[in-house]
């Protein structure tokens, strides 16, 4: 045992790792919030990023109908808020599809009203295949050429296709366009970590990445697609954990563009436990895991450069977690042991300072960022050292429990309803 230590605890060792461990995420960090204020002005500055009256005149033209699906499994409770904030979107002519998917409670019954009134279709389905398949289905008796996944509990603004068409209409290789979600439901402290989550990494890194002009992932609740890409590649992937990372790496391995606009804005709700939270995060760490390793090969060819930057976040991440877990059992061990070198507990405190330190920063950017969007993220601001603090940790042991067993396994079958409970 103490071989072990006197090895991995040697200087070089030691210091190249602890040295990866504390200038990751600092660099990490330092790059893409570099990005998303490059990004921020760029928009403020670019006529190009705000449609103008003619832009959105165009849009009105090229797309006069628009499709919204809205896939739903057991949502009786949620649905009809849905159906109603889909209705009241500005647009001149809306195709609302509600699929239910096999459920067993009263989610036809919430939208009957409106199926009567002629304002929406239902697309029932007797056999629960999940959304992915709920979505293909769909998307083959849908009316418009640009489709808006929408999940059953989402609360679109009315405006948010005025900011998004026009994108289409502006780059015609752009081929989805996702929003910007919100948290609606911040009474717990978990819920509201998860705020200022959407603001500090999700917001600032889909900015950052639109510099580059690859995403890592669209928002599965609010994006808007062009079905004649969605159909050219076959639609969403079915036995996917993930139908949303894995169509954002398909569309753009395909040469296709996935943008993000921020002013879309979509109210979400998100789990308020841990049990909740375990679940949609592990499910969210399978897919990428799945994604890497179906479409790594792919996205490492010269011609995908663009994805490189992706690519190696995704595995650095990866690696980064499960070396600061290592770490981490090994200090514990040494500890217990007697073997621990006096300076390796003060180089963990000073790695733990400097993530602590970026995490702050990026919250704080990611508040700034967000503040004309979201006016009641201020609010979760003495929160915000929950973030890097607990909620990173936490973050951490899903990727290490869940990432490799993810890689070696191939997906099969269909992958059914995932429904992480808010309560």
């Amino acid at each position: 045992m103490s071989a072990f230590f006197d090895f991995f605890f040697a200087r070089p060792v030691l210091t190249a790792v602890l040295t990866f461990l504390a200038v990751y995420p600092l660099l990490s960090s330092a790059i893409v919030s570099t990005a998303a204020i490059v990004s921020a002005l760029r928009r403020r500055r670019s006529r190009w990023y705000i449609p103008e009256p003619g832009s959105l005149e165009r849009a009105h033209d090229r797309y006069p109908v628009i499709s919204i699906l809205i896939p739903a499994h057991n949502e009786e409770l949620v649905v009809a808020s849905a159906v109603k904030r889909a209705l009241a979107i500005r647009w001149p002519a809306l195709d609302i599809i509600v699929i239910d998917d096999a459920s067993i409670d009263g989610t036809r019954a919430a939208v009957s009203e409106f199926v009567e009134a002629g304002l929406i279709r239902l697309l029932h389905k007797p056999v629960n295949e999940g959304k992915s398949m709920a979505l293909n289905d769909a998307a083959r008796i849908c009316r418009g050429e640009l489709l808006l996944v929408l999940d059953a509990d989402g609360q679109p603004d009315p405006a948010v296709f005025e900011w998004m068409v026009p994108r289409f209409v502006d780059a015609p290789r752009v081929a989805a366009v996702t929003g910007n979600p919100r948290v609606l439901n911040t009474r717990s402290v978990l819920a509201r970590v998860q705020a200022i989550e959407f603001s500090a990494t999700v917001g600032i890194q889909r900015r950052g990445d639109s510099v580059w002009g690859r995403l890592m992932t669209f928002s599965g609740l609010c994006t808007l697609v062009d079905r004649n890409a969605l159909q050219a590649l076959d639609g969403f992937a079915p036995n996917m954990a993930t139908e949303d990372i894995d169509l954002t790496w398909r569309l753009q391995l395909a040469g296709r563009q996935v943008v993000y606009e921020p002013a879309a804005l979509f109210g979400m709700q998100v789990p308020e436990t841990i049990g909740a939270w375990w679940r949609q995060r592990r499910r969210w760490v399978e897919g990428l895991a799945q994604v890497l390793r179906r479409h790594g090969p792919a996205a490492a060819r010269p011609a995908q450069w663009r994805l490189w930057p992706l690519l190696a976040k995704a595995s650095l991440s990866i690696l980064w977690a499960h070396l600061l877990v290592l770490v981490a059992i090994a200090w514990i061990v040494a500890r217990l042991t007697d073997v621990l070198r006096p300076d390796v507990g003060s180089a963990l405190a000073m790695f733990a300072a400097i993530v602590l330190v970026a995490g702050v920063v990026q919250v704080l950017l990611g508040f700034v960022l967000d503040a004309r969007y979201d006016r009641g993220l201020a609010g979760q601001l003495p929160w915000a050292a929950w973030y890097p603090l607990a909620y990173w940790l936490l973050a951490v042991f899903t990727v290490v429990r869940c990432t490799i067993p993810a890689l070696l396994r191939k997906p099969r079958g269909l992958s059914t309803w995932n429904l992480e409970r808010l309560d």
